[in-house]
């Protein structure tokens, strides 16, 4: 499952991300996707043009934060994904938004990836997701498992996690069940209306 346990974990979007900001041109967008919702805490854009120029993509896929967390086949496929991301449809040239927002139950945290082939990323995607679980979307698709989505539609893929906040008294009322069950149906509500924005 090297999709979404490697490039969709929060945690390893962020470290990727501060590395990023280390070696490659970044900015807040100010033109912003019509997807993005008005909700975001923090909001990060990266000029896919200016950072494909900048580095060989191995050298992400090299990285000890990535090589230490993944082995074997696993490795192979986050390496041949990183190395030639335009044979899995990704549009290098386009924007890569990360962003957080949240609401009184719940925080997420969001990696949108720009597409050109949307068939292509879904193959690679399909191939990858394991036990995730599908949901029917309108003009996307979407999948699902205890605490990440992923989804994709004809520009773009999206990568989500979310996590119930403290701030919400409702957790110390349930057990782990019930806490997942929550955060899956909320994860799905914010992926919709991400998509379904116009």
């Amino acid at each position: 499952n090297a999709l979404i346990n490697s490039i969709g974990q929060g945690k390893r979007i962020l470290c990727l991300l501060t590395l990023f900001s280390a070696f490659y041109s970044f900015s807040f967008a100010q033109n912003l996707s019509r997807h993005i919702p008005p909700s975001v805490t923090f909001l990060m854009s990266i000029d896919g043009s200016s950072l494909f120029q900048k580095v060989d993509p191995k050298e992400m896929a090299n990285l000890p934060m990535i090589k230490e967390d993944i082995a074997g086949e696993r490795y192979s496929q986050e390496l041949s994904f990183f190395s030639d991301p335009e044979q899995y449809g990704v549009n290098i040239n386009g924007s890569f938004h990360f962003f957080n927002s949240s609401t009184k139950e719940m925080t997420y945290n969001c990696f949108m990836i720009p597409l050109t082939q949307s068939a292509r990323f879904e193959t690679y995607a399909k191939n990858q997701l394991g036990e995730a679980v599908k949901r029917e979307g309108n003009g996307y698709e979407l999948y699902l498992t205890d605490d990440q989505v992923i989804a994709w539609g004809s520009d773009f893929a999206l990568l989500l996690f979310g996590e119930m906040s403290y701030a919400n008294f409702q957790v110390y009322e349930m057990d782990y069940e019930e806490q997942t069950a929550l955060v899956r149906e909320a994860m799905v509500s914010e992926a919709e209306t991400i998509y379904n924005r116009s």
